[in-house]
Formats: C-alpha cells, structure tokens, sequence
C-alpha cells in the first residue's frame, strides 16, 4: 500500500490524487468526509474527524443559509476557504457565508466572505442583516475561549428556529493561552455546554417565565470530542413543548 501512494504522488496530478482520495474516504466515511478531502477541509482529519458528526445532524436539502467564522490561511488572503468549498458543494441550496479576521479571496458561486473580528457586533450585525436568519452557524474562528463565548451571545438570536450552532475545537477550554484553564475553570466554551444544559431542563420546573435568554430555546446538546452541536426549537417543538410541560409522573 504504501509503495502504490509513492507511486501515486509520482505520477498523478494532485487533483487526481485529491479525487482518488476522496472516493475511498467517502466509502468508509460518507460522502461529507469524501468532500472535506476533496476540498482540502481539516474537518476530516486525523486529528479532528468532525465531518460524520455534521453528516448525522445536518440535513442537506433544508440548509439554505451558512455561516462559519475562521476561513483558514491565516494572513494569506489566497490561502484558506476549503471548508467554505465544502459546505457549498454539500449543500446544494446555501449561500455559504464566510468571515475572517484578514481579507480572503474564496470563489464560489454561493460563497460571500466578509473581513472582520468574530466578536466585533458591527460586522456580525451586518452579515446577520444581510444573510441571516442561518440554518447553521460554525465557531471555527479564533478559539479564544471569550470570542466564543461574545459570538455565541450575538448570533444565537439570529440562528434560525430548527436551526444548529457548532462550536469547534472545544480542547482550547483547557489552554490557558486561549483563556481556558482546568476543569470547572469558568468563562470557557465548555463551561458554556455545561450552563445549556442546565437551561434545557431547568425551564420544565419554572412557571413559563423566561429567567435566562436560553430558556425554552434550545431543543437539544451533542458534544463529542473537540466539537458540540447546539440545536434550537423548531417553531413546531416550541407549541408542544408549552402545553406537556408537567410534573414528572
């Protein structure tokens, strides 16, 4: 096997190489992880392997408005974008929405790329304006503990209802150089998990009374290594779950 990649690199152009790739990483991973190989996205990795998790939880057909913060490249404005790529190609009706914190040169028919900082309410007001409600909204930005936390505040009101926000690389929660520290330390993103989860289901024990911005609106929390999937009420999940709230039988 390995003599057949060295002859592969040898002789093949990369694109080639690319195709070759993503069609046996599609047969075992499905055909988001045969994308992100495609495209060049570190969500199918060997270290992240995010692109089942989002295969499980995201509807293709439905997704109509994506956002994601962190384009990738760093400073390189022609560096970065393959995840911005993969989303369009996954999600045939979307108009993908990138923003990051240098100016980028992503193409795509459906793909728009703003220039900003993640926490900056001015840009994300803007783009929110402009492209939003979203179906779906990724934190792949900075990973400093406190721009997730000021992200996730500003643009949970504007996730549509039904719709799924993702927070990656959650490891950063233990980096002090990211803001984070040891477990239980407080302002980081999975001390914020943590707090929706006690959201979800304090609400059922109150009155009705909305005692926090979180309160009746998230339907959902599925956190596997390094990411974790916020979902918020549908508009149908919202009128049931009004009328069945009761005490435990």
């Amino acid at each position: 096997m390995q003599a057949l990649r060295r002859v592969a690199r040898a002789v093949l152009p990369d694109r080639e190489r690319r195709m070759i790739r993503a069609a046996m990483t599609g047969a075992r991973f499905g055909r988001l992880a045969a994308l992100g190989v495609y495209c060049g996205s570190d969500k199918w990795s060997q270290r992240h392997r995010y692109t089942p998790h989002y295969q499980h939880h995201l509807r293709r057909r439905k997704v109509r408005r994506v956002l994601e913060m962190g384009i990738g490249g760093y400073e390189n404005p022609r560096r970065g974008g393959s995840s911005l790529k993969m989303w369009q190609w996954y999600f045939p009706r979307a108009t993908v929405v990138g923003l990051d914190l240098h100016p980028k040169a992503v193409e795509g028919k459906r793909i728009c790329v703003y220039q900003g900082d993640q926490t900056d309410p001015g840009i994300l007001e803007q783009i929110s304006r402009e492209h939003g409600p979203f179906d779906f909204i990724v934190d792949d930005g900075s990973h400093v503990n406190e721009h997730v936390l000021e992200s996730f505040e500003y643009l949970w009101p504007h996730l549509a209802v039904g719709g799924v926000y993702v927070i990656e690389d959650l490891e950063t929660a233990y980096y002090p150089n990211y803001g984070g520290g040891p477990p239980r330390e407080p302002g980081t993103s999975v001390e914020l998990l943590k707090a929706i989860i006690d959201r979800i289901n304090f609400s059922y024990i109150g009155d009705g009374r909305r005692e926090h911005p979180l309160d009746g609106e998230v339907s959902g929390l599925h956190v596997y290594q390094g990411i974790a999937f916020i979902e918020k009420l549908s508009a149908l999940t919202v009128e049931g779950d009004r009328s069945a709230r009761s005490e435990p039988t």
